[in-house]
Order: C-alpha cells, then sequence, then structure tokens
C-alpha cells in the first residue's frame, strides 16, 4: 500500500464576498485521471473541468481522492476556513489510510455562492498486488470551521482479484 498526501496550489483571483446563507456541501470523487484533472484546474479553473470517477481500480494505478465543494462561510474578511478528514477503508473495513485536518479551503476569498471548487488537499492510493480485492470505500468529513458546520461524502470502488 502506498498513500500520498498531496496538496493543489490552485490559482484564482480574488472575488468580492457576497452575503449570502451558507451551507456547505462536499463530494468525494475517487479518480484515475486525476493529473489530468489538476492539469485542466491549474490552466484555466473557470473554463470547467470534469471529474470521472473510477468504479474498477486497477492495481499499481494511481488513484486520485478529490474533494469538490461550494458554499464555505466567508469569515470577517470573507475568506474561508474550512479543514478535511479523509479515510479511506479495505474491503474488510480496516482502515486502509487516514488524513485529518487537511486543508479544504483555509484563508482564501471564499467562492460565489453555488460555484464548485477543488479542494485544496487531495488523498492519492494506490492499490498493491498484494492489497485485498473487494470493494475500497472513501469518506470525507469537511468541517466548515467559520459556519460550525460540517458535511460527510463516501465514494466507493472496486479492486479485482489478481489474475495467474
Amino acid at each position: 500500500m502506498r498513500l500520498l498526501l498531496c496538496t493543489l496550489m490552485a490559482v484564482f483571483a480574488a472575488g468580492q464576498c457576497f452575503a449570502s446563507e451558507v451551507s456547505l456541501s462536499a463530494q468525494v470523487v475517487v479518480t484515475a485521471k486525476g493529473r489530468e484533472l489538476f492539469h485542466a484546474w491549474e490552466s484555466n479553473p473557470a473554463g470547467g473541468f470534469s471529474v470521472v470517477p473510477v468504479k474498477v481500480a486497477n492495481r499499481a494505478e494511481f488513484l486520485s481522492a478529490v474533494v469538490l465543494f461550494k458554499d464555505c462561510a466567508g469569515d470577517s474578511n470573507g475568506n474561508c476556513n474550512a479543514v478535511l478528514d479523509i479515510t479511506a477503508y479495505d474491503p474488510n473495513g480496516k482502515v486502509y489510510g487516514e488524513f485529518l485536518g487537511e486543508e479544504l479551503w483555509v484563508g482564501k476569498p471564499a467562492p460565489k455562492p453555488g460555484h464548485t471548487q477543488l479542494a485544496v488537499g487531495y488523498m492519492g492510493l494506490v492499490i498493491e498486488p498484494a492489497d485485498l480485492a473487494g470493494s475500497y470505500k472513501v469518506i470525507i468529513v469537511a468541517r466548515d470551521l467559520v459556519a460550525g458546520i460540517s458535511v460527510t461524502s463516501e465514494a466507493a470502488f472496486t479492486v479485482q482479484s489478481v489474475s495467474k
């Protein structure tokens, strides 16, 4: 098993603060196309991007558990302060990897209401040949420290048995 703690430094333009009722939402997606996603995001974040979830993961393939979120609350300066726990579980329900207190969006301007943002922190996963076959899941808990709320999201993927 290899787990990689990663951060994405996205280029963004500071927007103005918008007054609205905030209700954080977050969704975790496990994708085998993380590198392409990060490249598209860094080169043109306003141009849109797609996240293709993986259903069946290949062993030794780099997977990215990324988080898309919207509607974090801005503090008195209009900046979000939101963190993230990411936990991956193997088919037996045992913790496969865990990162606690990672940055979702901290000290950065709150995205415009309703606009989806790619979180800074994510988890890289590589299923090794000796790892269990079956259904793996990744659960995230995103906490908006300004609004005092948290949300949970879950994604699953399957790893097949090693063929001999």
